[in-house]
């Protein structure tokens, strides 16, 4: 996904190279879709996303500044489709409590995340994401899944650095949170059917 081939689609659908655009469809289709995903948590409303997200991009073409980068200007636009599709929809609500998990550190987390590799732990981690708010998953999936920099998330979001730290921090927190309470009750009903 070289930048300067972007470009150059870009410049060849501004003058009039529609069918060119497809191009840019077939590279960042598929990343889009995982963003909105992340958000909506409905693969139907995330594909409208992503199509209502590239028609708003070939209808802005124009105003894309030539400094950027392409797609963190894109999924700047799937997140904000995706935050309007899912207000609009209220098909999930926010179950979580905070509850007092302010005595972990960091490694502790990490360590809780990191562990998340087999079939089987990814399944715990997306029960767990399923959990957080649409930014805090959105922030989580592409900061460490789809290994997006804190830069390109303060382009995509419109959050400040340190805003989205401490949202990457909290968000962390609660998954481990979750994650423990998971595997508190996967523990317990292995016990009970021994």
């Amino acid at each position: 996904m070289n930048d300067k081939k972007d470009f150059e689609v870009i410049n060849s659908v501004l003058k009039g190279k529609q069918e060119e655009f497809g191009e840019l469809i077939s590279r960042y289709q598929d990343k889009a879709y995982r963003l909105s995903l992340g958000i909506v948590h409905d693969p139907v409303l995330a594909e409208e996303a992503v199509h209502l997200s590239f028609i708003k991009a070939y209808e802005s073409l124009s105003k894309f500044k030539r400094g950027a980068k392409f797609s963190t200007w894109f999924y700047r636009i799937v997140y904000n489709v995706s935050i309007s599709q899912y207000r609009y929809e209220k098909k999930f609500s926010r179950n979580i409590e905070p509850g007092d998990v302010m005595d972990l550190n960091p490694e502790e987390i990490n360590d809780g995340i990191n562990f998340l590799k087999t079939a089987e732990q990814q399944q715990y981690l997306a029960l767990a994401l399923e959990k957080l708010s649409p930014s805090e998953s959105t922030l989580i999936r592409s900061y460490y899944l789809e290994d997006l920099d804190i830069d390109e998330l303060i382009e995509i979001t419109g959050l400040s650095r340190s805003n989205i730290k401490v949202k990457l921090f909290r968000a962390r927190k609660k998954i481990y949170q979750e994650l423990e309470n998971l595997l508190k009750d996967e523990v317990l009903s292995l016990i009970e059917q021994a």
